[in-house]
């Protein structure tokens, strides 16, 4: 190729990279090389976010009990039945409840003396009496206020341990002179007092 050749390729060449470079300029200007259009973005999807990674304020701390436990209460039972000692028994339970878990009542047991849907308090005390423990202390077959002892008086209809030690912390202070005192003794109501007025003296 010839010198003259090569001079005017190279001529060809400037122009072509002036016009290049003024068709660029060009389109800089009227925006056309802009970001691609918000159409062409990809769209973010709201649905792809695990919700469930995210801790709430409901979500349940690790050891803690979502139920409550249910209240026991500690219960003495002895006298006439097979197994008598302390029980563990859920509260609410009644002296039958009670019988019960300690092995039932024995043979010769004297449950008409027992109040046996009565419900059991904390540290009570019930004693299941045998057969002769409701006429005792007494030549009538009935409980007398100012001489039983704990036991006898719990043999009453609705007198418990705590009752029953009610009573004679009043009498000490107070000696019954008639059964209707024993309406003056913390505990003991009217219907109470009506259950048993026929059994003490």
């Amino acid at each position: 190729m010839s010198f003259k050749n090569n001079k005017l390729l190279a001529a060809v060449m400037v122009v072509a990279m002036i016009f290049i470079s003024k068709v660029l300029v060009d389109m800089n200007r009227t925006g056309y090389l802009t970001a691609a259009p918000s159409s062409l973005a990809e769209p973010i999807d709201d649905t792809s976010v695990d919700e469930t990674a995210i801790p709430t304020e409901s979500t349940t701390k690790e050891g803690e009990s979502t139920a409550a436990e249910p209240s026991v209460i500690y219960v003495h039972i002895s006298g006439y039945v097979k197994t008598p000692g302390l029980l563990k028994l859920p509260e609410g339970s009644r002296i039958i409840d009670g019988i019960n878990a300690a092995g039932g009542a024995l043979e010769g047991a004297n449950l008409d003396a027992v109040n046996l849907a009565q419900k059991l308090q904390d540290e009570d005390h019930i004693i299941v009496p045998g057969p002769a423990a409701a006429v005792s202390n007494t030549h009538s077959g009935k409980v007398t206020l100012n001489t039983a002892t704990k036991e006898e008086l719990m043999t009453l209809n609705g007198i418990g341990d705590k009752t029953a030690e009610s009573i004679l912390e009043y009498r000490k202070q107070h000696p019954f002179s008639r059964p209707e005192d024993l309406l003056n003794v913390p505990g003991i109501g009217e219907k109470t007092f009506e259950s048993l007025k026929d059994h003490i003296q």
